[in-house]
């Protein structure tokens, strides 16, 4: 428990005191603060007078069932995470700037994700909140909508506030919300990219809920497979495959238009298609002449002379005429 020595009031205070505790009552002094959440024990009331700081008491005790005190930061997010099902490595965690201290059986990160516990180290006890929702924040990076107790030392519940956290909790896996699995006919690998309007591309990859990672910047065009992403700055054709954290290979200097697939890079420059088949460092093939194309893994299409020309199979079998113009 905190102490003090304070200064004697005056009389003039002492008559200010007794004005105020019979407008407003005394019940903000005992009751339960403002809570909400759905958590169960927001009837627990303050008792920091016996326990100290932060305690709020039912049945003679300010710690509850799951090992932290009432109405605080710690309780609720334990208690939110367990309401959805996750118990593993929930309790015995401290305080809210200890949550991150231990990587065991939970995954550290920077990118928040629904249902992570969002950690901030400053303070004595530092806080802890959960993560209700994702989304881009202005200039990059993630913010997160959170929900949490004793955010201002009052006990009281918001859900309101977009945050960015030191370090979030992640207790079931990256990629996994909480509260939900992945959408259905998603795959791990299925990925959204979006590109803002400073150039900066975004992916989301595997679960919708899954955080956005910056894969790089002043991008001027892209397209990706499901293992393949391609960039286009003005000047350079560059590629990433598998993982986001790859790195980029520059494939070719200026083009005029560019399509990929997990096997193939196609590039149309000055009215040439030329094909890379195979690994990124494969060699260029050069297709034919026409003023617009289409590829998927194992077709070509090229609209050359008023004809639309289709290639199955290996880059070098002859393309057959579909369709005249």
């Amino acid at each position: 428990m905190r102490t003090s020595t304070k200064p004697k009031a005056s009389i003039f205070g002492r008559i200010l005191l007794v004005m105020s505790l019979l407008v407003f009552g005394m019940a903000g002094l005992v009751a339960p603060a403002s809570a909400g959440g759905g958590y169960p024990d927001d009837d627990a009331t303050d008792c920091s007078k016996q326990f100290g700081i932060y305690s709020w008491c039912k049945n003679g005790t300010d710690l509850s069932g799951r090992g932290y005190g009432y109405r605080n930061c710690t309780d609720w997010v334990a208690y939110r995470l367990e309401s959805q099902g996750i118990t593993n490595h929930v309790r015995g965690r401290g305080n809210g700037k200890q949550w991150d201290d231990s990587s065991t059986g939970v995954t550290l990160t920077t990118t928040p994700e629904v249902g992570d516990a969002a950690v901030w180290n400053n303070g004595t006890y530092g806080h802890v909140a959960y993560v209700e929702e994702t989304r881009l924040k202005a200039g990059g990076g993630y913010e997160a909508r959170v929900s949490e107790y004793n955010q201002a030392g009052t006990g009281m519940y918001t859900d309101t506030r977009w945050v960015v956290a030191d370090k979030y909790v992640d207790f079931n896996g990256v990629g996994t919300p909480v509260g939900g699995s992945q959408s259905p006919g998603v795959s791990t690998s299925q990925r959204v990219v979006v590109r803002n309007a400073n150039g900066d591309l975004w992916v989301k990859e595997g679960a919708i809920g899954a955080g956005w990672t910056l894969v790089t910047q002043n991008v001027v065009s892209y397209a990706v497979s499901p293992n393949r992403i391609a960039v286009y700055d003005g000047a350079h054709l560059s590629v990433k495959e598998g993982a986001l954290n790859a790195g980029w290979v520059t494939v070719t200097g200026q083009v005029d238009s560019f399509a990929v697939t997990d096997n193939r890079i196609a590039v149309m420059v000055g009215g040439q298609l030329s094909v890379k088949d195979g690994p990124i460092g494969a060699v260029w093939t050069l297709v034919g002449g026409g003023t617009s194309f289409k590829m998927s893994p194992n077709r070509i299409a090229l609209y050359s002379n008023g004809q639309l020309l289709v290639k199955e199979g290996p880059i070098k079998v002859q393309s057959t005429n579909t369709e005249q113009a």
